[in-house]
């Protein structure tokens, strides 16, 4: 089997020599930077890039296919619906084990109001993350991931809510 990083590495000689610049990065720097790289060449290159990835697939299809199958098998297995995979993947980056252990670290239950979420697979808990960053930052309950939405994720807002609540004058924003 043909391996991607030797596709990687002919669709982008620049990266091989962006890894010696950046030789003192973390890995997840060198990964973030190359990715960036590939974007780009991706943008300025797209049929280009259409034919290696054809090319990839057709002489590795079965691999391909077999790691697809033992990922839906697998995903089946615990119980998961594909959308919802997708979405994990897609705008979280994170993966259904990661869910899963984030559930177990906050023991089912929501990060802010620690009410036990309801178990049936519509009502999961909400992955939290920062719409600036995309970083994840846990799992909520419905009305509390609304609440920090209506808010803005804005912390002025939330203490200003908080004092109004409690009787106390409010800050100027």
């Amino acid at each position: 089997m043909t391996t991607l990083s030797h596709y990687y590495y002919d669709l982008f000689p620049a990266s091989a020599e962006i890894f010696w610049y950046n030789f003192f990065m973390t890995e997840a720097e060198r990964r973030a930077k190359q990715r960036a790289y590939a974007r780009e060449w991706v943008a300025r290159n797209p049929e280009k890039h259409r034919a290696y990835t054809e090319k990839y697939r057709q002489a590795n299809w079965p691999a391909i296919r077999e790691k697809r199958r033992l990922q839906r098998r697998k995903d089946r297995e615990l119980g998961l619906s594909n959308q919802w995979i997708w979405s994990l993947r897609n705008k979280y980056g994170i993966e259904p084990e990661d869910y899963l252990a984030m559930v177990a670290r906050q023991n089912g239950k929501c990060a802010i109001c620690r009410r036990e979420s309801p178990r049936s697979s519509s009502r999961r808990l909400f992955v939290d993350h920062c719409h600036s960053t995309g970083r994840v930052r846990g799992l909520l309950c419905s009305p509390c991931n609304s609440a920090i939405g209506l808010l803005r994720e804005d912390a002025k807002l939330f203490y200003n809510a908080v004092r109004y609540l409690a009787g106390l004058p409010q800050i100027e924003a």
